[in-house]
């Protein structure tokens, strides 16, 4: 497995005792509680004041200077201080190039701003703002020590406070982008990437090193990782660290949750320096228990379709819930991973790691659903309520159970089963493919629709996923008697 960017492991190894699935069907009461306590899907941020980014901008950076807009430069500069928390920062549309830049990237260090009055840095229109690092990627940008093709959209360096929404991070696609990201976070917390377009950049699509409180969200990524020398993937979290924060009243402080990944690429010299060939992934949480770290992840309603390393893979990690995701051949090109796969590795730490309500569309003869390694307790690795399509692979190992029916039409709701083998038929998607133009909306009659188990879920998987374009209108999954299976509901149409 990959090794980016360690940093002092900490001393402490705190353990979180395993959470077992909950069977059993909600009571009416238990549901009208569930739909009072939703979370909303966004923060109430931005307000106070408004500033405005222009590509090539030379106005002062000030509040409400729409007619002469400043540059992204004197914006990072200015953040936390000229922009105080609770403000919103407006990229008007455009293409802003990345060698605008400092690092040619939107670089943002040691600001530190409110966790609960985050700065909302927004496209005008979302999609319309382009960060555009495909004339700029192979340069060298040795100055600062930071090597070649080091572009991309946002960076967050120990910084806090901060909701990026709305942008189109547009990448080269260049076999020299190893370093080109997308957007990331090191030594951060408490920053939202939501509602952007990341799109063939080299490195990772959204990730985080060593950061805590990190929220990925409503995001498109396509083409990423393809050209990293460390083997990165489309979203991918390594080392989170406490930053001083703890769970949310949900129980989770980090999330994963509504967003479509499609052709995550492994970069073709992966592996050389020492590196495994364990990358490629759709998603990734790698070595969070090294340093003890002691918070929970929901990773929910995401839809994964054509990666070459795997769909969802957790490796030498823990606290961990993987709730009602799509995987589509994500699973391509080694036998490494799977759609849905768990690795404990050597760490003897890991652990506490959820599989409930996913199914997974894999390849003949490769993993779909897959435990093993070292757990430091391996009946806390559950696998529940999945679904595998197909003739994909299921193994549980070094203690990991995993019970399977071959009973495509068994009732395996709020069960600790698994269906393998359901035909495409019968799981229903609406239109099922590896390109963006195919849907994995159920139609009526799926097998899937009604299978879920909704006291197994946070509230936070309980609400509508992938309202692309249709703002913050958002509804509860459930729409008949429990939650369907997979990333996406049937509501009847």
């Amino acid at each position: 497995m990959m090794r980016r960017f360690s940093k002092v492991l900490m001393a402490m190894l705190v353990l979180v005792g395993s959470l077992a699935i909950i069977t059993g069907t909600s009571s009416a009461q238990q549901q009208r509680a569930q739909r009072a306590r939703v979370i909303q899907p966004y923060a109430k941020v931005g307000g106070q004041q408004t500033f405005y980014i222009a590509p090539g901008g030379t106005g002062a950076l000030v509040a409400n200077n729409r007619a002469n807009p400043s540059n992204a430069n004197d914006m990072r500069e200015g953040m936390c201080t000229v922009i105080p928390a609770g403000s919103t920062v407006v990229f008007l549309n455009g293409t802003y190039d990345t060698n605008e830049f400092f690092s040619n990237e939107i670089y943002i260090q040691d600001r530190n701003c409110s966790r609960n009055n985050p700065i909302l840095i927004k496209a005008e229109t979302k999609g319309k703002a382009i960060i555009d690092s495909t004339t700029t990627v192979c340069t060298f940008r040795a100055s600062n020590g930071r090597g070649p093709g080091i572009t991309g959209g946002f960076e967050f360096n120990n910084s806090s406070g901060f909701v990026v929404q709305g942008f189109w991070v547009k990448g080269s696609g260049a076999p020299c982008a190893g370093f080109e990201q997308g957007l990331d976070a090191f030594n951060s917390s408490f920053i939202t990437f939501r509602g952007n377009k990341v799109t063939n950049v080299g490195g990772r699509g959204i990730g985080s090193n060593d950061s805590s409180s990190i929220r990925i969200e409503d995001n498109l990524i396509i083409g990423a990782a393809g050209a990293h020398p460390s083997c990165t993937s489309a979203i991918d979290h390594f080392h989170f660290e406490l930053q001083g924060d703890r769970n949310d009243a949900n129980g989770y402080a980090n999330y994963i949750i509504n967003n479509k990944v499609i052709k995550t690429r492994q970069a073709p010299n992966c592996g050389s320096n020492g590196f495994t060939e364990t990358d490629g992934n759709c998603m990734v949480i790698d070595r969070t228990t090294e340093n003890g770290y002691p918070l929970r992840t929901l990773i929910a309603n995401n839809v994964c379709i054509d990666s070459d390393g795997g769909g969802i893979h957790i490796f030498e990690s823990g606290n961990i819930d993987v709730f009602h995701n799509t995987s589509y051949q994500s699973n391509r090109a080694h036998d490494f991973s799977g759609e849905f796969h768990v690795n404990c590795h050597q760490s003897g730490k890991a652990g506490n790691v959820r599989f409930i309500g996913n199914v997974a569309v894999g390849y003949p003869g490769k993993y779909a659903l897959w435990g093993r390694g070292n757990c430091s307790d391996p009946s806390s690795i559950i696998f529940a309520n999945n679904v595998v399509v197909g003739d994909s692979l299921v193994a549980g190992e070094n203690g990991v159970q995993i019970r399977t029916t071959t009973n495509e039409r068994a009732n395996i709701a709020c069960t600790q089963n698994n269906i393998v083998g359901m035909s495409l038929e019968t799981a229903g998607f609406a239109n099922p493919g590896q390109t963006f133009g195919n849907s994995f909306r159920l139609k009526r009659g799926s097998a899937l629709i009604n299978q879920g188990c909704n006291r197994a879920l946070p509230i936070a998987a309980m609400k509508y996923d992938h309202a692309f374009g249709k703002g913050e209108k958002y509804r509860f999954r459930r729409f008949g008697q429990r939650i369907d299976i997979g990333a996406q509901e049937y509501f009847g149409r």
